[in-house]
């Protein structure tokens, strides 16, 4: 299904508001202090996500995208949405990992689609910073994976 650019967008803010609320509610149940500044840190990195996209609805330009549509945020939409209030840390974290990549995926897509300039470079950072974030968000499962192998260890 097609949706028009503002309702992609709309759509991706969503979707970043989503995911800052998983990380803030994540940051809630973690054990530990540095485990929960990491999920505080996501949660705020999700949220200039979506004030970025907010700003850019706000700009006004919105071009028109032949080849891009609803389908395209689809992956990210399944992946968000398998999150529950009772999914196990590790389970979000790696729920996480995929949904940074379709992220990055989608907004590195929507660039290709246009000419150089403000739009093509705002999509571009978008996309690198989805890279980024699905850097650190894999980090720090590594980091959880070997914290709950020494609590098994220790016991």
């Amino acid at each position: 299904m097609k949706t028009d650019f503002r309702g992609l967008i709309q759509k991706a803010i969503a979707i970043e508001a989503n995911m800052a609320a998983v990380y803030e509610k994540m940051a809630t149940k973690a054990t530990t202090s540095e485990t929960r500044e990491i999920f505080k840190i996501l949660a705020g990195e999700e949220e200039e996500h979506r004030v970025l996209l907010e700003n850019y609805l706000e700009r006004g330009d919105f071009p028109k995208l032949p080849k891009i549509g609803e389908a395209d945020l689809e992956p990210t939409l399944k992946v968000v949405s398998s999150i529950t209030p009772d999914t196990a840390p590790a389970d979000v974290l790696a729920f996480a990992i995929r949904s940074e990549e379709y992220q990055h995926r989608f907004y590195k897509k929507l660039a290709q689609e246009y000419p150089p300039g403000w739009t093509q470079n705002f999509l571009k950072r978008l996309a690198d910073m989805e890279l980024i974030h699905k850097e650190k968000v894999e980090k720090l499962r590594r980091w959880f994976s070997r914290f709950q192998e020494q609590e098994v260890s220790e016991t």
